[in-house]
Parts: structure tokens; C-alpha cells; sequence
């Protein structure tokens, strides 16, 4: 019964889906979030993956802050601007070590990830003087095509809360390859991760006016620490 008892704790051990739990920040040439990382047990023929969940703003690299030297004092804000962006990630990740393992020594790993994504779209409010003569003071309204053609009536960006109840949904794909640097100690571990990501979106992620909206690329890098299951 003993014998029995053991080899059933063992099994169970080895059967265990996860491995450990890591959050971290990311930082990218388009923006930065933060993420939850499940680590998988390992099998014969996957050494190192995961499953994450991430959560990061995403900015054009088309965007370009102005001013507008019609006005005293005028804040700066990124002309063509339809949309606010961010996006939420759910990845799941495999990893190659590079080199031999080394006790007490960080170990290098090349690997790749992919998953859905579901992109969100929050209106971006400016400060627009109409040339009407009852306006007096300037009305705080999404960015549009109109406010675009009439650039001269802008007078900066409103409040970032602005719009936040008129949030729309976009779902998307997301690809990257990276290189991860791992240490391992007794009860807890550390990870930098660095790589490049792709995003797409078919319906158009409208972040800028007359740009392409659909696919962002971006070098990333990333901090992890975490916890060993017992």
C-alpha cells in the first residue's frame, strides 16, 4: 500500500499542468502593459512553454504631436488621431535552450509565441473652436475627419478619461520570436525577455487617419519574476 501510495504521488506530480506562476512589465517600441505568465510542465518533447495573458497600450508609430500657434499657451496633441488604442493578448509560448544548462549560471532560450487578441478603441477628445459666432469657448469632441480638415480650430487634446464609457472591440492575431534570459533559484525565478512582435487586426485597428490601422510590428522587452509550484 505504501509503494502504491508513492508511485500515486509521483504520477501526480508529473501529471500537474502548471509548473509556476510570473508577472512582469513589457515595454515596446509601441507601447507598455504588463503580463501573467502560467508556466507548463515540461514533456519529452516541449522543454519550456507557456500560457499568458498580457495587457498593453499600442500607439501608430505614424504619430506626431503638434501645436497650434493660432493659440496662447497651446497644449500639444497628435493630429489625424481617431482612437486611443490598447489590446489585450492570450499567448501561448515554447522555448528552445541555446547552449548547456549550467548550475548556478542563467540560461538562454530562443522561442516563439502566438494567440488571439482582442484590440480596444477608445475615442480621442480634443478642444475645437468652431468658427461660429455663438462659440466662445472650445467644445471638447472626438477627433474626426471634419475637426482634421479644419486644423486650425483645434486647440489640444481634452482630458485622456474622455470616452472611456464609449469603448469599441476589435479581434485580432498576434506572432513574436524572442530570446529569454533565465535565472533559476531555489524558491523563485527571474526572466528578460526581449523580441520582436507583430500584431493584426482585419478590421482595422483606427488609431490614425489615413493609415495603415491593420498590422503594427514592435521590438519589445520584458521583466518576469515568479514563484516554483511545490
Amino acid at each position: 500500500h505504501r509503494s502504491s501510495e508513492i508511485r500515486e504521488r509521483c504520477g501526480g506530480a508529473k501529471d500537474r499542468p502548471f509548473d509556476g506562476m510570473t508577472g512582469g512589465l513589457t515595454a515596446g517600441t509601441n507601447g507598455i502593459g504588463g503580463e501573467l505568465n502560467a508556466r507548463l510542465t515540461t514533456s519529452p518533447l516541449v522543454k519550456k512553454q507557456k500560457i499568458t495573458l498580457s495587457f498593453q497600450s499600442i500607439k501608430h508609430s505614424r504619430e506626431t504631436k503638434v501645436r497650434n500657434a493660432r493659440y496662447v499657451n497651446p497644449k500639444p496633441y497628435v493630429y489625424g488621431k481617431l482612437n486611443g488604442a490598447a489590446t489585450i493578448r492570450l499567448s501561448y509560448s515554447m522555448s528552445k535552450q541555446i547552449g548547456q544548462h549550467m548550475t548556478s549560471k542563467p540560461s538562454v532560450f530562443w522561442g516563439f509565441s502566438a494567440g488571439p487578441s482582442l484590440g480596444i478603441l477608445k475615442p480621442y477628445y480634443i478642444g475645437y473652436q468652431s468658427n461660429a459666432p455663438e462659440s466662445n469657448s472650445p467644445a471638447l469632441i472626438p477627433q474626426s475627419t471634419e475637426t482634421i480638415a479644419n486644423q486650425d480650430s483645434i486647440y489640444g487634446p481634452a482630458t485622456w478619461t474622455l470616452g472611456m464609457d464609449e469603448l469599441s472591440f476589435k479581434p485580432g492575431l498576434h506572432f513574436a520570436t524572442y530570446l529569454s534570459i533565465n535565472w533559476n533559484h531555489s524558491f523563485y525565478f527571474q526572466s528578460w525577455e526581449s523580441g520582436v512582435r507583430f500584431d493584426y487586426f482585419p478590421k482595422e485597428l483606427e488609431i490614425l487617419h489615413l493609415a495603415n490601422n491593420k498590422a503594427f510590428m514592435s521590438i519589445y522587452t520584458s521583466y518576469l519574476i515568479g514563484k516554483h509550484r511545490p
